[in-house]
């Protein structure tokens, strides 16, 4: 008899928990994201007044002054790893909500190479690339109170990275797609959406140590994460398939391979310091690949101070969290408007962080 009481108890205590987990997701407004059985429909919710207030207020934290400018043209006949690059982690992400507002931001303050986390979620019956923020290793819950789609992040590029609006529309675009999703079929819907919003603007060739910037000039530049799906290539083929877009076709340089080299932040200092050093010109280094640089895997990291990067590892691009405006961003927009540019040369940052040697 106790037994059997004790069993029901059990039972009703996991119905209990069951349902209080249930509430705690719904409550938080996470997104599920079935791309493991497309049987079953995600929750979709609008959340664009909340996403513009957020946004608001954290733009309010910035100095609108600044003098980042396009890189004038004497300067752009080196390969692409002789220059620092200002970029943006997350970049459609303003804290707890994901807009195109961001995007248009981060542009605005001078940012050429821009990051976003893609994912295969379902709307309306239909399955679509969207934008988010997920820690979640199986691509399951998304941290974002809310997504984008991609087809929006990529056209708010397409018509502000090139205006007027960005105050280096002369140079080159980098976008690094970090596509998270079991689901192959994401890679061609991703390759259909740079087609439809970037093909006018996109770089046609693939970046190698021989490119120079002078090539990319006012270019957007596909860059996608190798490192989370790295024979991802092999599922998103064509073969004779019309009406396909093959992502192999539209991607010019990936991060995580030998040329564009991938760290987090703690582990690139943790490696052995590999500085770069002056050649006698005074122009270039002795910098071979790039090398880009990442918030550590752990959730709202902190920017970090980008002279370690730099004078120790020789690290041209270090990606920062706009949504978090602190003492080393202040700092990184410093260094940027200082040296009056978005894309400058290695050079120059070397001795511009020396001097405080």
């Amino acid at each position: 008899m106790l037994t059997n009481k004790f069993q029901l108890s059990f039972l009703i205590i996991a119905i209990v928990l069951i349902f209080y987990i249930l509430y705690k997701l719904k409550y938080k407004r996470h997104v599920i994201i079935n791309d493991f059985d497309k049987n079953v429909s995600t929750e979709g919710f609008t959340v664009d007044n909340n996403a513009k207030k957020e946004f608001e207020k954290l733009a309010a934290k910035y100095n609108n002054f600044s003098n980042v400018q396009s890189i004038q043209d004497k300067f752009t006949n080196m390969p692409l790893h002789e220059y620092c690059i200002k970029s943006s982690y997350n970049s459609a992400s303003s804290g707890s909500y994901m807009s195109t507002d961001m995007i248009q931001h981060v542009l605005k303050r001078g940012c050429r190479f821009l990051d976003f986390e893609v994912f295969y979620m379902k709307e309306n019956n239909t399955f679509m690339p969207r934008v988010g923020i997920s820690s979640d290793k199986n691509f399951i819950i998304l941290d974002s109170k809310n997504s984008i789609s991609l087809n929006e992040a990529l056209e708010v590029i397409a018509s502000h990275g090139f205006s007027q609006t960005a105050p280096n529309s002369n140079d080159p675009l980098f976008i690094n797609l970090r596509i998270k999703s079991r689901d192959t079929n994401v890679y061609k819907a991703v390759a259909k959406s740079i087609d439809g919003n970037l093909k006018s603007v996109a770089y046609s060739g693939n970046i190698s140590k021989d490119t120079k910037l002078s090539d990319i000039m006012r270019k957007v530049v596909i860059v996608i994460d190798k490192t989370i799906q790295r024979d991802y290539t092999d599922y998103a083929s064509c073969g004779t398939t019309a009406d396909c877009y093959d992502i192999a076709n539209y991607t010019n340089l990936e991060s995580g391979s030998e040329y564009l080299n991938l760290y987090h932040y703690t582990d690139l200092l943790n490696h052995i310091n590999t500085p770069v050093l002056m050649k006698d010109d005074n122009i270039r280094t002795t910098a071979e690949n790039m090398k880009m640089v990442i918030p550590d895997r752990i959730p709202n990291t902190s920017n970090p101070a980008i002279e370690e990067y730099i004078l120790r590892h020789g690290c041209q691009n270090i990606f920062m969290n706009y949504s978090r405006v602190d003492t080393n961003l202040n700092k990184y927009e410093d260094f940027f408007s200082d040296v009056n540019g978005g894309i400058v040369p290695l050079s120059v940052a070397v001795p511009y962080f020396l001097k405080d040697k």
